[in-house]
């Protein structure tokens, strides 16, 4: 409430006290305090392992090409689709134009796209290959409008 974190309640025994059992309780405290420190630290070592099994370190390097993924049910500045679970995830490829953090990077967006040109490294995959087949020419028809089987 003022900017500042309030005193923890601390149980250590500065001066012995005139009323044993006092003295008892305050050191059952300061042992039970100690096991419950441990406790945590534990709990949160074995959460850090836990997400950091599930991690994947990824660094790009600048002018390296990649994908860019959107999430369509908060970007829907890209594309209006009827069904936003059906719409593309990744789109591009683009080139990494500079690195701005550890995990921060600017992509080269075209002029007229209305999206903010820094992702988080979550939000990029590299592009494998530099060339992709595809078909440039429709399947060959017949007159019914059936595609042809032989050659």
């Amino acid at each position: 409430m003022y900017g500042y974190d309030p005193p923890l309640p601390s149980f250590e025994l500065i001066a012995q006290g005139k009323i044993n059992s006092v003295d008892q309780a305050l050191k059952e405290r300061q042992v039970i305090n100690r096991i419950l420190q441990d406790n945590l630290s534990k709990a949160q070592n074995q959460m850090k392992v836990y997400t950091d099994s599930k991690r994947s370190e990824r660094n790009f390097e600048e002018w390296d090409w990649v994908f860019m993924k959107l999430q369509p049910y908060r970007q829907s500045s890209v594309a209006v689709r009827k069904n936003l679970k059906l719409s593309d995830k990744f789109y591009g490829s683009y080139q990494i134009m500079r690195k701005m953090g550890k995990v921060a990077y600017e992509l080269k967006l075209p002029q007229n796209s209305k999206i903010h040109p820094i992702f988080h490294v979550s939000h990029i995959k590299k592009k494998v290959r530099d060339k992709t087949f595809v078909a440039q020419d429709p399947p060959f028809c017949t007159d019914d409008g059936q595609i042809r089987m032989e050659p």
